[in-house]
C-alpha cells in the first residue's frame, strides 16, 4: 500500500504517488523496494490503484484489456476482483483493519475536472468529487497515511501556491517504510494528461528494510508452526515422495525433482531437476538478477546473459541509466530525460497535449517548455511562451505562409539572396519611370489620314485633317 495525493482545480488536475512497495512480517512493516507501478494513465485518465500488489495488479490487467473502460467498469472489475481474492485465501475484509485495495481515478469531463474514489468499506461505491466554483481547489488523499498526507500538502500549497514544492514537501513528509522510493506526479490539463515531475523522495534514517536474515527467520518460524514432528518421522533423506493436491492440481517433490500443475513430471507447467534446471510457464521477478535490478510483471527473452538481454520482450518495466542524478527513463508512461535535480527536461509520453505521442521539454523547474507533435495534419512545433531558433544559415523550402503572425526585426540584408533581388528589381523600375515626372514628347501621328487633308461632310462644309499633336504624359 502506498499513497496518493490529488492537487484538484476546476480545470486541471495534480496527481502523485509514490513507488515504495512494503511487507509487514510480525506486525512490523518492511521496506522490501522502490519498483512499484501505483499510478496508471489510461485514454484520458490517472489511476491509482494500490494496496495487496497482486489484486491491484489484476484489477489493472482487466481494465487495461477491455475496450468499455468506464467508471461503471472498473466498479464491477473491482468489486469481482476483490470478493474473490478475499475468497481465495480465506480472509474477509473488516473496516480499519486493513485495506487489500483502493482506487482513485482522475479525469477531465464536460469541461471540468472530476475525481473518482472506489474503496471496499462503503461495498466499492463510486464516488465522484468536482468542484463547482472556478475558483475553488481541493487536495484528495488516499492509500495510507490519508490524515499527514492531505494536512501536509493543504498547509504547504496554502504557503506557497506551488505544485512543484507542494508534492516534494508532502512525500518528504510522510516517507517511512511504507511510503517511499520515487515520486511520479501527472498533470491533467483539460483532458490532456502528461508527465509533470519525477523525483526521489527524501528517506527517513534508520529504514528497515526486508532482508534474507529477516525473510528467513520468518519461514522457520512459519515451518515451526505448521510441520509437526508426529506427522513427518523418520531419517532426513529417506523419502520418495510427497505430494500435495490431487489429479493435475498438485504439487510434487520426489526422484525426479520438484513439479507443480500436472500429475506428470515432464508434464508440469512448473519443474526443477536435481541439477536446478527451472521450467516455468509464468515467473514474476524482483529485487536483483544476476547484479542487475528488474523491477518488471513480464520479461520474455531468448537469451538473458549477466547484464545483457537478447531477442527477448520487456514489458511494464522501469528501465533507467541510473537510480539517482543525470539519467534516461523508460516505463509504462514513456520515455524521458532526467537531470541532476531530478527533474524531467525531455519527455516521450503515450499522450501529449494533442492526444498522439510527442516529445516535450521542460526547464530546470520541470515546467513545461515546448513540444513537437505529429498530427493528421502536419508536424506541430509548439511553445507557451518562447522560442528561438538559431543557425548560421536557415534554408526553408515550398511555401512559407504567415498566419496571424506579427513579424518583428527583420534586417533585409540578413536574408541570403532577398536584398541584392530588391535592389535589382528597383533599379530596373526606376529605369524605366519615375513618379511626377513627364514622359518625353511624343507624335504629332495621322492615325492613318496624311495631316492636310480637307474632308467634306454631308453638307458640303470643309475640314482639314489635323492628326493627333504631340504630347507628354505624367508618371504615377
Amino acid at each position: 500500500m502506498s499513497s496518493v495525493v490529488v492537487l484538484q482545480t476546476y480545470d486541471r488536475l495534480w496527481v502523485g504517488s509514490d513507488s515504495a512497495v512494503s511487507a509487514r512480517i510480525g506486525g512490523v512493516t518492511y521496506r522490501w523496494n522502490e519498483g512499484g507501478q501505483k499510478l496508471w494513465v489510461l485514454d484520458d485518465s490517472v489511476i491509482f490503484c494500490s494496496g495487496r500488489s497482486e489484486l491491484a495488479d489484476r484489477v489493472m490487467r482487466e481494465f487495461h484489456s477491455i475496450s468499455d473502460r468506464s467508471m461503471e467498469q472498473l466498479q464491477e472489475i473491482a468489486i469481482r476482483q476483490h470478493d474473490a481474492y478475499l475468497q481465495e485465501r480465506g480472509e474477509s475484509f473488516e473496516v480499519g483493519v486493513e485495506l487489500f485495495l483502493t482506487i482513485l481515478v482522475c479525469k477531465y469531463e464536460q469541461g471540468r475536472t472530476v475525481v473518482y474514489g472506489l474503496e471496499p468499506h462503503n461495498g466499492f461505491e463510486l464516488i465522484a468529487r468536482i468542484l463547482d466554483n472556478p475558483t475553488n481547489f481541493a487536495i484528495w488523499s488516499g492509500g495510507i497515511k490519508v490524515n499527514e498526507s492531505a494536512t501536509a500538502a493543504m498547509t504547504k500549497f496554502s504557503q506557497s501556491m506551488n505544485v512543484i514544492e507542494t508534492f516534494q514537501h508532502t512525500f518528504d513528509e510522510i516517507s517511512y517504510e511504507g511510503i517511499g522510493g520515487e515520486l511520479t506526479v501527472y498533470e491533467i490539463d483539460r483532458g490532456t494528461v502528461k508527465p509533470f515531475m519525477h523525483t526521489r523522495i527524501k528517506e527517513k534514517r534508520g529504514l528497515k528494510r526486508l532482508t534474507e536474515r529477516i525473510v528467513s527467520e520468518e519461514l522457520k518460524r512459519l515451518r515451526a508452526e505448521l510441520v509437526n514432528a508426529e506427522v513427518v518421522s523418520g531419517q532426513l533423506g529417506n523419502f520418495v515422495s510427497m505430494v500435495i493436491g490431487s489429479g493435475n492440481d498438485v504439487t510434487k517433490i520426489n526422484t525426479n525433482g520438484i513439479s507443480a500443475g500436472h500429475d506428470d513430471y515432464n508434464s508440469a507447467p512448473f519443474r526443477v531437476n536435481h541439477q536446478g534446471n527451472v521450467v516455468a510457464r509464468s515467473i514474476k521477478l524482483t529485487g536483483e538478477v544476476s547484479n542487475s535490478e528488474v523491477i518488471s510483471t513480464v520479461i520474455r527473452a531468448s537469451k538473458i546473459i549477466g547484464n545483457e538481454i537478447e531477442g527477448g520482450m520487456i514489458t511494464g518495466a522501469l528501465i533507467r541509466t541510473s537510480t539517482g542524478g543525470q539519467r534516461v527513463e523508460m516505463d509504462t508512461t514513456g520515455l524521458r530525460a532526467v537531470d541532476a535535480a531530478g527533474k524531467i527536461r525531455v519527455s516521450i509520453a503515450h499522450s501529449g497535449k494533442y492526444g498522439v505521442a510527442g516529445t516535450e521539454y521542460s526547464d530546470g523547474a520541470g515546467v513545461f517548455r515546448g513540444g513537437v507533435y505529429g498530427i493528421d495534419d502536419g508536424l506541430y512545433i509548439e511553445s507557451p511562451s518562447y522560442m528561438n531558433l538559431y543557425a548560421p544559415i536557415m534554408a526553408m523550402n515550398g511555401t512559407v505562409r504567415f498566419q496571424n503572425a506579427t513579424v518583428e526585426g527583420i534586417k533585409m540584408g540578413a536574408i541570403d539572396g532577398l536584398s541584392s533581388t530588391l535592389s535589382s528589381i528597383r533599379s530596373d523600375v526606376n529605369s524605366k519611370a519615375t513618379a511626377g515626372i513627364s514622359t518625353g514628347s511624343a507624335g504629332p501621328y495621322n492615325c492613318g489620314i496624311p495631316i492636310g487633308t480637307v474632308l467634306k461632310d454631308a453638307s458640303g462644309t470643309a475640314y482639314t485633317w489635323m492628326g493627333v499633336p504631340a504630347h507628354t504624359h505624367t508618371q504615377n
